[in-house]
């Protein structure tokens, strides 16, 4: 079974987390040494490369692992954060895509998320309010 298999659940919809506009949202680790770099820490839009306070767990059976990892590849393409190494990208956006499905996996649909990036003990603070 493919890894990313676990992503799926048993009707082979994903939940993944967007904008109230339905825009996909991932979360962005640290990319960068400088703390206080938007990029550095919490969640982002994958289209606007806008920094999102809450995000919102979704079903969404439209969007397959691929498509979520190819949103995530644009996105780091896109803004620059990481050397444009095409191994690079595929490693840094399969991450973000892996961590940002694992964390819409834990809620239901309609549970609003906000995450933290701790740079001390390199771990995510998810809380859901």
């Amino acid at each position: 079974m493919p890894w990313w298999d676990s992503w799926l659940r048993d009707d082979d919809s994903m939940h993944v987390l967007t904008t109230r506009g339905g825009e996909l949202v991932s979360l962005v680790g640290p990319l960068c040494e400088n703390p206080t770099c938007p990029g550095c820490g919490g969640l982002a839009g994958l289209d606007s490369a806008q920094l999102v306070g809450f995000a919102t767990v979704a079903n969404r059976p439209d969007i397959s692992t691929t498509e979520l990892v190819s949103a995530a590849a644009g996105f780091v393409e896109r803004t620059g954060w990481v050397d444009r190494d095409p191994e690079l990208v595929a490693e840094v956006a399969f991450d973000m895509a892996d961590e940002t499905a694992e964390v819409a996996g834990w809620y239901p649909p309609g549970t609003r998320v906000r995450a933290a990036f701790d740079r001390d003990t390199d771990e995510w603070t998810i809380t859901a309010g």
